[in-house]
């Protein structure tokens, strides 16, 4: 099994989503069996409580925020979408659909969910279903839920100790290991980092930070000059290891723009 992983997108009304297109170009070429978004799709910047009362939150719309969402997820569909059609026209086979996960992050879940729970009055107004992610063909994953595939264990982030605080740090990937004691991806912290150890039965685990896949921020943060951007791919993933090979944003936009 090949699966293409998508750190963080973070689709927002303040970034174009020209690279949802590209993302969609390498889905066609590629042919992954699976493709994962590690969590946060849509940044919902409009709930955001970091930065509320701040000229940087002024015009800020939750609207805005849903119609970013749904042309991204428009955009990575499309060229499949057109190739197939064109196929079709022409009675010619048609490229099959690869599997697609999405894994609910605190940016898009949370922020929503949390928002309702704070204005129970915005119970029916606002809602995780907004952002139509079943619709455009993806399995939905509750945040902080992990999700296991072939033997990896996946999630936006794995809580660790009494107050349930993400996995992180420089070297993220080799605390994964060290408190999962099984091969485990995450998104979250826009960090790449990837370890790879032996357990004494000889099985090798596999810890991997995913970074993101952006190209302008949408908050500040003091480490984002340490963030990784682009995707990632998973070759012959089987039994909790593969091959990896990294798609830089600068290596995606050659290839895919």
């Amino acid at each position: 099994m090949n699966i293409l992983l998508v750190g963080d997108p973070h689709a927002s009304p303040d970034t174009d989503n020209n690279r949802f297109d590209y993302l969609g170009n390498m889905i066609l070429e590629l042919a992954p069996d699976m493709v994962v978004c590690m969590g946060d799709f849509g940044d919902m910047g409009s709930l955001s409580s970091y930065d509320r009362g701040k000229r940087a939150f002024e015009g800020r719309r939750y609207r805005l925020d849903i119609e970013a969402v749904h042309d991204a997820l428009k955009r990575i569909n499309k060229p499949l979408e057109d190739y197939n059609r064109q196929k079709k026209s022409i009675r010619k086979a048609q490229r099959s659909l690869p599997i697609k996960k999405m894994l609910y992050g605190n940016h898009d879940m949370y922020r929503i969910e949390r928002a309702i729970n704070a204005s129970p009055e915005l119970e029916g107004v606002l809602d995780v279903k907004d952002l139509r992610y079943e619709e455009y063909g993806w399995q939905t994953y509750p945040f902080k839920q992990p999700v296991e595939i072939e033997g990896i264990w996946l999630n936006h982030y794995f809580p660790s100790g009494v107050k349930g605080e993400a996995i992180s740090g420089f070297a993220v990937a080799n605390s994964l290991l060290q408190k999962n004691f099984a091969s485990s991806i995450v998104g979250h912290s826009h960090l790449f980092d990837y370890a790879i150890r032996k357990r004494p039965d000889g099985q090798s685990i596999i810890g991997l930070s995913t970074g993101w896949f952006g190209e302008k921020p949408t908050y500040e943060d003091a480490t984002e000059s340490l963030w990784w951007s682009g995707l990632i791919y998973l070759r012959d993933v089987k039994s909790g290891v593969f091959d990896i090979e990294q798609y830089s944003m600068e290596r995606i936009k050659r290839l895919y723009a």
